[in-house]
């Protein structure tokens, strides 16, 4: 899973800096891409953290249960 958000989020700025204005082929001028990328980069930033926090909340019961067997 975490491997896979990457090359997703990874693939999707690399299209999106292929169509935006900076070295790409203009297909969207300079404030469209930024209010393109902005919210796609913060919610990729939200799902991250979510799975971090997840997986960091997994390992923390398992010791718990490893403590008290």
């Amino acid at each position: 899973m975490n491997l896979y958000g990457f090359l997703f989020y990874m693939t999707v700025l690399l299209l999106l800096a292929y169509v935006g204005s900076f070295g790409g082929i203009g297909l969207l001028a300079f404030p469209h891409d930024v209010l393109v990328i902005l919210p796609f980069s913060i919610c990729m930033l939200y799902g991250s953290q979510r799975y971090l926090l997840l997986s960091v909340n997994i390992d923390i019961l398992e010791r718990a249960e490893l403590e008290t067997a």
